[in-house]
């Protein structure tokens, strides 16, 4: 659902956007690394790291900015239960 949900959303919004405005996309930093038990998720952020470059490719003679943000480390129960909370 999150690489369908990203999808959709932009190329609904992109016939209601003018020129000069900007997509935002969050991707994570799992898909610069191995993680166990996070294959499904790291592949799905990867595939959103994957439209935001083609978004901007895209949207460029448009005039539309495509931007993506990988946020840090945040301590939540599903993170601190990983390896790399462990071994930080």
């Amino acid at each position: 659902m999150l690489v369908k949900g990203n999808f959709f959303t932009v190329q609904q919004s992109l016939s209601l956007m003018k020129k000069g405005s900007a997509i935002v996309l969050n991707t994570s930093v799992v898909t610069d690394m191995a993680v166990s038990n996070f294959s499904v998720y790291t592949a799905a952020k990867s595939a959103v790291q994957s439209y935001i470059k083609t978004f901007a490719a895209e949207c460029t003679d448009k005039g539309i900015r495509v931007n993506g943000i990988s946020p840090g480390y945040i301590s939540t129960n599903g993170f601190n239960n990983t390896d790399l909370a462990r071994n930080r």
